[in-house]
């Protein structure tokens, strides 16, 4: 009799653990759609410099940045981009409202291009997750850029 209530006492001690162990590895995540957002309010929520932290392309993998901005200004619609303390485009972005290229919803797309580098940029802001900003490609093997204010 002893050894089962030395037994249940040994598995309410490990629940116990278990149970504790858990409680400290769980976080909130927030995740707001800014996908849906009016025109206006999208140009606000994107406001200002932000640092590219990494992108990901399905083929590609993960490429981190270390020094690497992007900046939104609300009013004249340009974007600056930044590495490494050099100004690489500082160029006007255009605003069109139309379908996601992965669903039916309609979405703002934000086009630019890059002439130095014969490139252009078609994005649409997805998603704020906690405090990272993602924005996505519209192509057929889109590229995940994830920045943070």
């Amino acid at each position: 009799m002893k050894q089962i209530y030395f037994i249940a006492a040994l598995l309410i001690i490990s629940i116990s653990f278990i149970a504790a162990s858990c409680k400290k590895n769980r976080h909130l995540v927030i995740e707001k759609d800014i996908s849906t957002l009016s025109l206006p309010e999208l140009k606000s929520t994107l406001s200002g410099n932000w640092r590219l932290i990494y992108t990901w392309q399905f083929y590609n993998g993960k490429k981190d940045y270390s020094n690497t901005y992007i900046n939104f200004y609300n009013f004249s619609d340009s974007i600056k981009w930044i590495e490494n303390n050099v100004e690489i485009v500082k160029t006007i972005a255009t605003y069109s409202k139309t379908r996601n290229y992965f669903s039916e919803d309609s979405t703002y797309l934000i086009y630019f291009s890059i002439p130095s580098q014969n490139a252009f940029h078609n994005w649409s802001a997805e998603k704020i997750k906690n405090d990272t900003l993602v924005i996505m490609e519209q192509t057929s093997n889109p590229t995940s850029y994830y920045l943070l204010k």
